[in-house]
């Protein structure tokens, strides 16, 4: 992080390097926007998905039940979103309808 010392109070400038796709300049902006949620959250989300891995151990911790500081609330769309989409493979079934009473077990 000393490589943004220097920058890190230039928020235009460290929103800007995020747009770009810098995922440290946004998690300094995660920090710098703490007095609104909603923002920093959508920084720190992006930050995870430009693949910073302190930013997506931070959005797991915030996320889980036992989470007890700065938590961040399930968004039920998306969770029903997310579980679709790692539901199984078309065309594989789920393995409680394949075994249906004992059959290929």
């Amino acid at each position: 992080m000393f490589a943004w010392s220097w920058i890190s109070a230039d928020e235009p400038l460290l929103d800007e390097a995020c747009s770009l796709g810098v995922a440290d300049a946004c998690a300094w902006m995660s920090d710098l926007t703490q007095d609104d949620p909603g923002q920093s959250r959508s920084y720190l989300e992006t930050a995870c998905q430009l693949e910073l891995p302190m930013a997506c151990l931070e959005v797991h911790k915030r996320l889980t039940p036992t989470c007890e500081h700065d938590c961040y609330a399930v968004d039920e769309a998306q969770a029903r979103e997310r579980s679709r989409s790692h539901a199984a493979p078309v065309g594989v079934a789920p393995t409680a309808s394949r075994h249906r009473d004992g059959e290929g077990a």
